[in-house]
């Protein structure tokens, strides 16, 4: 895994990479989160010919934060002018863009703020097309616990949210936990962003709003992955996304918490991989909800 930084959108951005090629697949990972989020699938996707490509949003990871940013507000959202820097200072041409949770959502506004940037879309659990998420994500959009910051955090409270986010915790990558303590120290930014997209009752109403009035502008191919034990985003918000994209690859995948690319990584593959190859030739996949197990997939009864 290669390891570079950039400047982008005002933020110094650490970006890990593997594979060569032309063809690229761009990775934006969660709330919280950090680029190694995506260590299994960008290996699976470089040892497929491509490009694979993860960054650390600002504020988190090691990238540097940027101070008072609107993150989806529209005219002009923060959010965008990042996932395109990126592009843009790596020098890649109509990428696949790929987004986790908070980074689907990203992801999907990028989408509309540059249709003609991407050559596909792929969210997997994207947050912002319901109001429902995990309690504590709506606990940390609290403006007082701004001020619990400065206080020591327990490494046992990184541990139990990323469990959180697993169907089946002897899945998770001893990876994950390592880093989980390494970049606890962005709690902070995870704090600021909660309070611009969330309430103690959800997403915020007028954000989701106003861009899911606006998600028909991406008219490119659409992928929509979910893991059908998800305990932090429900996978019942399929329904909007159908209303959203109603082209789109719906795959659900048995056995898969929030993190289902970690947790089932040749199952999430061979949903991923495939799409690309259809977006790459031109080719449109059926729009119908599977499900996936044990990396093979079948019409859902």
């Amino acid at each position: 895994m290669r390891t570079s930084t950039i400047e982008a959108a005002g933020s110094r951005i650490r970006v890990i990479e593997a594979g060569a090629g032309e063809r690229t697949v761009l990775f934006v990972h969660g709330v919280g989160g950090w680029a190694e989020n995506w260590t299994e699938t960008i290996e699976r996707v470089a040892a497929s010919g491509r490009r694979a490509i993860a960054f650390d949003l600002p504020g988190f990871g090691e990238s540097t934060a940027v101070r008072q940013a609107r993150y989806f507000d529209p005219p002009d959202p923060f959010y965008p002018t990042v996932v395109d820097g990126v592009r843009q200072a790596l020098g890649l041409e109509r990428p696949h863009l790929v987004g986790h949770s908070l980074g689907g959502g990203i992801a999907a506004v990028t989408a509309v703020c540059h249709p003609n940037a991407f050559r596909s879309l792929t969210l997997v659990a994207p947050g912002g097309f319901g109001p429902e998420i995990a309690l504590f994500l709506r606990i940390f959009s609290l403006p007082f616990l701004a001020l619990t910051t400065w206080l020591p955090r327990p490494k046992s409270t990184s541990r139990a949210i990323l469990e959180s986010c697993f169907h089946d915790r002897s899945r998770i990558p001893a990876h994950l936990y390592a880093e989980g303590e390494r970049f606890d120290r962005t709690y902070p930014e995870t704090l600021r962003v909660m309070r611009a997209v969330a309430t103690l009752r959800g997403v915020r109403p007028r954000l989701r709003e106003t861009w899911l009035a606006r998600a028909g502008e991406y008219a490119g191919p659409v992928l929509v992955v979910w893991g059908r034990e998800d305990g932090i985003i429900p996978a019942a918000h399929l329904d909007r996304l159908r209303e959203s994209y109603p082209d789109a690859e719906l795959r659900i995948i048995d056995r898969a918490g929030h993190l289902v690319m970690p947790e089932q990584p040749d199952a999430f593959a061979g949903a991923l991989l495939p799409f690309l190859d259809r977006a790459e030739s031109g080719e449109r996949g059926p729009a119908a909800a599977r499900t996936i197990g044990s990396g093979v997939a079948h019409q859902e009864q």
